[in-house]
């Protein structure tokens, strides 16, 4: 006589398989939306700092030089050494976009990013504007000077 052995193999069913993925799929769209709001945040508090830091450096430039720039570069390289306030030119995380000359046009920034415009003011470069656009949607602004 034969025997039959009904003994389970070793190794997981298809079906168990397929839970753990599933359980593990659920885990990893949690964990994503979780990150990509963090990165969201980030990139908030970024443009934040980078407009605060672009509006003391306008107001240093404008201590030294009676006006503020009609382009953010000329804080960097300005005509003379004396008016020169930034290392090196602002930015912006990636994926942002920044816009340092007059035009402040904010329009043209698609996700995120940073705008300065100097025009609107009574007096020429008597004043100025920064824009502040998060990824979010929400828009922020910055003025100083005299408008």
């Amino acid at each position: 006589m034969r025997k039959i052995s009904f003994e389970r193999s070793k190794g997981f069913t298809l079906v168990e398989l397929m839970v753990v993925i599933a359980i593990i799929g659920i885990l990893a769209v949690a964990a994503l939306g979780i990150v990509r709001g963090a990165q969201q945040r980030a990139k908030t508090a970024a443009i934040q700092a980078t407009a605060t830091n672009i509006s003391t450096a306008l107001e240093t430039y404008y201590t030294s030089a009676g006006e503020y720039p009609s382009d953010l570069h000329e804080m960097v390289e300005p005509e003379d050494d004396v008016n020169k306030v930034l290392d090196k030119d602002p930015s912006v995380p990636s994926g942002c976009s920044i816009i340092t000359d007059q035009s402040g046009d904010y329009e043209d920034i698609d996700t995120c990013g940073i705008a300065y415009s100097s025009e609107g003011c009574s007096v020429d470069n008597q004043c100025y504007h920064i824009y502040q656009i998060f990824a979010n949607g929400e828009q922020a602004e910055i003025t100083g000077g005299q408008s």
